[in-house]
């Protein structure tokens, strides 16, 4: 009798073992449609051979995906398609140059771009024909030019008096104001403005 029930045990462990393994994969999809990954089917104990398909999921395979791609699901045609995949991933202002997070799959949006702004290129500017930043050569001379007027006011005698006003800590908060809000301003800029305001408020009190 122990024999029979032994055989009997071994007998529906492998039917279950083989139910299992004969499961056919589901490939599941966000609301979006974009891949998530796969799984066993889940099969109706009442109908033999039945698959109970959940929502966002699929029996249709779907492409292998290159680099920087994955793949999204169409529900209405019941078709996978390749589209592009950046997420995790900074992109960049077009117009700014400042980053962001990619969350979602897909074509990076319009204004951004995956190329950030060169190291050490102040005056750089998008430029959508050639598909790159490249440097503002009129920025950068006005700059250039702006930087030596203000050298040659520093370069005043009658201005050094000037130097003394910023070891004012009202004249350092206006200097860091100054920096901090306008990130294109040199030091020497946020320095002049810094003593230019000190120097009017010295001379209206």
């Amino acid at each position: 009798m122990l024999r029979i029930i032994i055989a009997i045990t071994a007998i529906i462990s492998l039917f279950v073992l083989s139910a299992q393994t004969e499961r056919p994969i589901v490939y599941t999809y966000d609301g979006s449609g974009v891949y998530k990954g796969q799984k066993r089917a889940h099969m109706s104990q009442r109908e033999p051979g039945k698959i109970i398909q959940g929502a966002n999921e699929t029996l249709v395979q779907p492409p292998t995906p290159g680099i920087d791609e994955t793949a999204k699901f169409d529900p209405r045609n019941k078709q996978w398609s390749l589209i592009e995949d950046h997420r995790d991933k900074l992109m960049y202002s077009t117009a700014n140059g400042r980053a962001k997070h990619v969350e979602e799959a897909g074509a990076i949006p319009e204004g951004y771009t995956l190329k950030s702004v060169p190291v050490g290129c102040k005056f750089c500017e998008w430029d959508s024909t050639k598909n790159d930043w490249v440097e503002n050569n009129v920025a950068r001379t006005n700059a250039q030019n702006e930087t030596d007027r203000l050298q040659s006011f520093w370069d005043d005698p009658e201005k050094k008096n000037l130097e003394s006003m910023l070891n004012d800590s009202t004249a350092q908060a206006v200097r860091d104001y100054y920096v901090s809000n306008f990130p294109s301003l040199t030091q020497a800029e946020a320095h002049f403005l810094a003593s230019m305001l000190m120097m009017f408020q010295k001379d209206n009190r």
